[in-house]
């Protein structure tokens, strides 16, 4: 039987258009057959909903609609996420600042079931801020298959270890949980108080969810937005204008 996959697009503010506009293109580059509905989950006060609507090119798309949190944390958002948007085998979210590789959808319908709760983090890559429009595509982001593929480019670092101004990408393989998918007994299950620290992590353990981290193949790049509480305590240059992080 065919898997029902509810794509959540959520945005917030700290952003801009450009970051709509990227997290949307790679949307484009998904197989879209994975894709039941996409749902547009708009808790920001820059972009109205069909501002958003206009931009996504898929048939069944849907506005979340009914009261959203407005204490701006991300923990409140993936509980309204996990307790009302109910329906679907499959929940994946995009955050719209994030570019996704162009295989995601795919991989994530492919390796979530229902035979047992899981919750499916996706690996990262912080992009510096000198990683845009072109460049993107210069560098084949959206083709690599497994994070550890991304680590071998020039430009990427796996971690801070040696970090220099020469590397516009640092990979980030933690339980971070801000891009992540989830099954429907995942969703039944599922319960954070802080999103998402290491005590979130083993609780969800803990309360029976299969909780994967450090998959190869699920990983995405965070474009940069100035959220304007960066520091650089241990004097990386990720503050340097141009290539902050």
């Amino acid at each position: 039987m065919q898997k029902k996959l509810a794509y959540i697009f959520m945005t917030f503010d700290t952003l801009s258009e450009y970051h709509l506009d990227k997290s949307l293109e790679s949307f484009n580059n998904q197989d879209k057959s994975f894709i039941d509905t996409f749902i547009i989950y708009n808790n920001s006060t820059i972009f109205s909903d069909e501002q958003i609507k206009s931009r996504v090119e898929f048939d069944n798309v849907i506005v979340y609609d009914n009261k959203l949190p407005s204490d701006k944390r991300m923990v409140s958002d993936i509980t309204t996420h996990l307790h009302l948007i109910t329906g679907y085998d499959i929940y994946f979210l995009h955050k719209a600042d994030f570019y996704i590789p162009s295989h995601l959808v795919e991989y994530v319908y492919n390796s979530l079931d229902n035979s047992e709760p899981i919750f499916l983090n996706f690996s990262k890559f912080d992009m510096r801020e000198d990683i845009r429009e072109d460049r993107i595509q210069e560098l084949g982001l959206p083709d690599f298959n497994t994070f550890l593929d991304v680590c071998e480019l020039n430009e990427a670092s796996k971690d801070t270890n040696g970090l220099t101004l020469e590397h516009r990408l640092i990979g980030y393989r933690g339980h971070d949980g801000s891009m992540h998918a989830y099954n429907e007994l995942g969703r039944k299950t599922l319960h954070f108080d802080n999103f998402i620290h290491p005590e979130d992590w083993q609780n969800n353990i803990n309360r029976g969810v299969k909780m994967l981290r450090s998959i190869p193949e699920a990983f995405c790049y965070h474009l940069w937005h100035d959220i304007g509480k960066r520091s650089d305590g241990a004097r990386l240059g990720k503050n340097v204008v141009g290539h902050r992080f």
